[in-house]
């Protein structure tokens, strides 16, 4: 059973990574992901505001590297920088899953 419990957590940490950090980040556009956008709005930005993510794409000789941002905009077209919340949940969220279940795992040896 703590096993079982031990892969659920696993499984569910991977998820908050991807959902955070991995997708927004390979995604062509937040749009193309309805649901973490619709997330995204009601975690990150207030009431009067919407989400909107800036993608930079930087190439160098063999080397390609994409960056996003992420930002509240109010109906007045004013921007807060969000970008690091995400991360910071998606970073959080996974070490802590991982960490609770390596301890399980070293609490049983």
């Amino acid at each position: 059973m703590v096993r079982i419990i031990g892969i659920i957590l696993i499984i569910i940490s991977f998820a908050i990574m991807s959902v955070f950090i991995i997708i927004p980040a390979i995604v062509p556009s937040l749009d193309a992901v309805p649901p973490i956008r619709d997330a995204f709005q009601t975690m990150f930005c207030a009431q009067n505001e919407k989400i909107n993510a800036s993608y930079y794409t930087f190439s160098r000789p063999g080397e390609t590297s994409r960056s996003v941002t992420f930002a509240c905009v109010n109906s007045e077209g004013q921007e807060r920088d969000i970008s690091g919340q995400p991360i910071l949940i998606g970073i959080v969220g996974y070490l802590r899953l991982m960490l609770t279940e390596g301890a399980k795992r070293r609490g049983q040896r």
